[in-house]
């Protein structure tokens, strides 16, 4: 469902708005977009079960689940998102302060707040309206809201675990009157009454501009009883006064809207005399502070349907203003086609969405936008630290993605490396294969070689050794070569001198080795016989002893 809103001159922005209630969640965008505003409600779905408690966010996973299934079922992208809440989770206290600077202003207000006890020194979050005081008032009129820090900041956690972010705060009925208040010319004065539970908020305005607010204790609960089974209880009404039992609003002839706080409270006094007096008192209070020019032309009920059925029941027979009806049904939140509801919701929920919006994108053409979440920097450190620590834990974790990344890309080059390994592996292995015959035989060959030149004996050189050798006067007449390396020479010699002389020559070789004469006898013709023993060396030994012979020489 689409709608416009009128603004001429406007740029481009977008805002988010989602109202939370223990019934139900509804979330609104809106989209300016040259001389309009185009707003479109996405979605409204049911609050989890248990997941909102009296004063906080009980459930913050529960919640942050259903609020990231929202957002994706209703393709938002948007991340800061305002939040509405019931009027208990937000209460209010009316204040009278003198005119002063506007960067003082919330250190009084805060100041005024902790006096009253409705927040802990340096805790909570608040916010408030400055209303400039007119007529014969000589102090201006401070609407302050506020909220705990427990609200705050699970209200804050559940959007952070979404990936959301918190950009405002603030409660239904200001976020309602704000809705119900376009459109109405600058000239017309009007009084608006929103009820809740517990409470009643009377407003005062004149065309879109707020000029006076008052809380009512008496609220729904007060005037029917068991009207809405079922309907969680959010807030006892003592909770309206800043959680002190027993208080109840006190208006001064003198100065309107001044509270007090005294003993005693409403129970036991008929609620709708006593909601009945109290409009009728503010209303003239008014009129006699700023004139009859400033009385209302209307008042105008606020709030769910049954409950502004009963009010039009208890406040049209004794009201001399008219009493209408908020025409929620014709505002830009109305439901519409696209709507999924989950359950009935209420018409006004959509309106106060509406309003949400419309006081982000237009805060200066209607009641200004409130941020109860705004705390101190005390509190503020409570949830900076967690940001610090999830920056630090995302960057650890971008640091462990990068080195998982890094590890397996290294993984992956190991992997090709073995299996390129493996493929050479087997490519050598298949040439050894393939060429184990070749190799065997030239192996085999070898080894022939070898054995072949172990067992050769060197009868060319032997000859030749004994050929130098040979004298005058000695003649061989039988030489024996055996293999195992033993040489025999037999022969005869004139005399003993060329016998020793044949024995030195041999030996002067490298062939025959250790030649020595064995026997020696006499023939009868007186010549000498003899017989000689020596070696010749294997082929290695033979291969050495020559290469150092010739090295030598």
């Amino acid at each position: 469902m689409k709608s416009w809103w009128k603004i001429p001159g406007r740029r481009s922005s977008t805002a988010v708005s989602m109202v939370i209630t223990p019934e139900v969640m509804l979330v609104a965008r809106g989209h300016t977009t040259g001389p309009g505003v185009e707003r479109i409600t996405q979605k409204t779905i049911a609050t989890p079960e248990g997941a909102l408690d009296a004063d906080r966010v009980r459930d913050v996973g529960q919640l942050a689940r259903a609020l990231r299934r929202l957002w994706r079922d209703c393709g938002l992208r948007e991340r800061a998102v305002v939040v509405v809440l019931p009027d208990e989770y937000c209460p209010l206290r009316p204040l009278r302060l003198p005119d002063m600077p506007p960067q003082e202003r919330r250190a009084v207000v805060r100041g005024e707040l902790e006096l009253a006890g409705a927040l802990p020194p340096a805790g909570g979050g608040f916010d408030f309206l400055w209303l400039p005081g007119t007529g014969r008032a000589a102090r201006n009129e401070v609407i302050a809201y506020y909220a705990s820090d427990a609200l705050i900041d699970s209200l804050r956690h559940a959007l952070q675990r979404a990936g959301l972010q918190l950009a405002g705060m603030e409660p239904l009925s200001l976020a309602l009157m704000r809705s119900c208040l376009q459109g109405r010319s600058a000239e017309q004065n009007v009084a608006l009454l929103h009820m809740a539970d517990h409470h009643a908020d009377l407003c005062l305005c004149r065309g879109m501009q707020l000029l006076h607010l008052r809380r009512i204790p008496v609220g729904y609960a007060g005037l029917v009883t068991n009207a809405r089974p079922g309907r969680a209880t959010m807030a006892a009404p003592q909770a309206i006064y800043g959680g002190r039992p027993g208080l109840r609003l006190i208006v001064d002839d003198a100065e309107p809207g001044t509270h007090e706080e005294t003993p005693g409270g409403t129970d036991g006094v008929d609620q709708k005399a006593f909601l009945t007096a109290e409009v009728t008192r503010s209303l003239a209070f008014y009129a006699r502070e700023f004139g009859e020019q400033a009385r209302p032309g209307a008042l105008i009920l606020l709030g769910e349907t049954q409950v502004v059925d009963t009010l039009e029941q208890v406040l049209a027979p004794v009201q001399s203003l008219p009493v209408l009806r908020a025409d929620v049904h014709a505002s830009p939140g109305a439901p519409g086609a696209m709507q999924e509801a989950p359950c009935n919701v209420d018409p006004s929920l959509y309106a106060a969405a509406t309003g949400a919006l419309r006081g982000r994108m237009q805060p200066e053409d209607s009641i200004p936008p409130l941020d109860v979440a705004q705390q101190e920097a005390q509190a503020r450190a409570r949830y900076r630290a967690p940001a610090i620590l999830r920056g630090s834990m995302a960057l650890a974790a971008l640091w462990l993605l990068l080195a998982i990344a890094v590890r397996a890309g290294l993984s992956f080059l190991a992997s090709r490396a073995t299996a390129e390994s493996k493929r050479l592996s087997e490519q050598i292995a298949a040439v050894q294969r393939e060429q184990a015959p070749s190799v065997q035989y030239w192996h085999t060959l070898d080894q022939a070689r070898e054995l072949s030149a172990r067992s050769k004996i060197p009868v060319a050189a032997i000859l030749g050794r004994v050929a130098a050798a040979s004298a005058s006067g000695v003649a061989l007449q039988q030489m024996q070569i055996n293999p195992d390396g033993e040489i025999l020479l037999e022969g005869s010699a004139r005399d003993v001198a060329g016998v020793q002389h044949l024995v030195l020559m041999l030996g002067q070789g490298v062939v025959v080795q250790k030649p020595a004469l064995q026997t020696v006898s006499q023939n009868a013709q007186g010549r000498l016989r003899f017989q000689i023993a020596a070696k010749y060396p294997a082929p290695e030994s033979r291969a050495s002893a020559e290469s150092t012979a010739t090295g030598q020489e």
